[in-house]
């Protein structure tokens, strides 16, 4: 939310991890929706629901990397820090694109 906040976007406005895929703005998790600045939610078993989220930097193929808020460098949902990490697509729950669906004011 601050990133998008600070770069003049009026969403997502939310800590909360799952605010972050509404209907209006959810994308599969598939290799073609993981664009720049994409909002990727990974589900986290012992919550039941997607509990960490990060931001697409890039792809390729099946191999996202993006940066992640609320972490630390063995990829905990619970650090000490924001990480560039690379996961791989079957580790994604979903996408969110805030960026391309008309939110910028």
């Amino acid at each position: 939310s601050w990133v998008y906040q600070q770069n003049k976007f009026s969403g997502p406005r939310s800590a909360w991890s799952p605010a972050m895929f509404p209907a209006s703005r959810f994308l599969s998790a598939s290799a073609k929706n993981a664009l720049r600045a994409n909002v990727f939610g990974i589900y986290i078993p012992a919550k039941k629901r997607i509990a960490h989220v990060g931001l697409v930097e890039s792809a390729s193929g099946e191999w996202i990397t993006g940066i992640e808020g609320n972490t630390n460098a063995a990829g905990s949902n619970e650090g000490d820090g924001v990480y560039r990490k690379i996961r791989h697509i079957k580790t994604i729950r979903c996408f969110a694109d805030w960026v391309r669906k008309g939110v910028l004011q």
